[in-house]
């Protein structure tokens, strides 16, 4: 089932589409957008991600960023609403902050800071950036490092 779900985020992630998830146990569901995949100090595989609308366990109201772990995902499905990274709501910090071996993440292109951002990287044409480490486990990816959808 961990593989199953490890997939279908990467999956999303690589195709920017919005999750329906229940998480926890709890019987709300929550839409999120799929931003970092890694593996904590622990070994525990989470998930960065930007929540939309859904339940909300704490005190917070509106959208937030928040970490997942994958065990805890009781189930998942991937939506037909895509999503662009949420650079002004601090994407490329959340990369920088996240603590572990970094699995996958949504990779920003030049179009997606709009046309008039300075700066923007440049050359990137994949949508989603890999590890090499991460091409191999659990399947996620082929040896050429393309993500296929499963």
């Amino acid at each position: 089932m961990l593989a199953d779900i490890q997939r279908i985020v990467a999956s999303s992630m690589h195709n920017r589409r919005r999750l329906f998830i229940r998480y926890n146990g709890q019987a709300h569901a929550r839409v999120i957008e799929p931003h970092v995949l890694y593996r904590t100090p622990d070994g525990i595989l989470a998930l960065v991600a930007y929540q939309v609308r859904g339940y909300q366990s704490s005190a917070r109201r509106g959208t937030f960023w928040r970490p997942f772990q994958l065990n805890r995902i009781d189930s998942i499905s991937a939506t037909d609403e895509t999503f662009s990274p949420r650079i002004r709501q601090g994407y490329e910090t959340v990369v920088v902050l996240t603590r572990g071996e970094t699995v996958a993440k949504v990779v920003v292109s030049p179009e997606d800071y709009g046309p008039t951002h300075r700066g923007a990287p440049r050359g990137e044409t994949s949508r989603t950036e890999l590890s090499r480490s991460a091409q191999t486990k659990q399947g996620v990816l082929t040896d050429q490092g393309p993500l296929r959808a499963s």
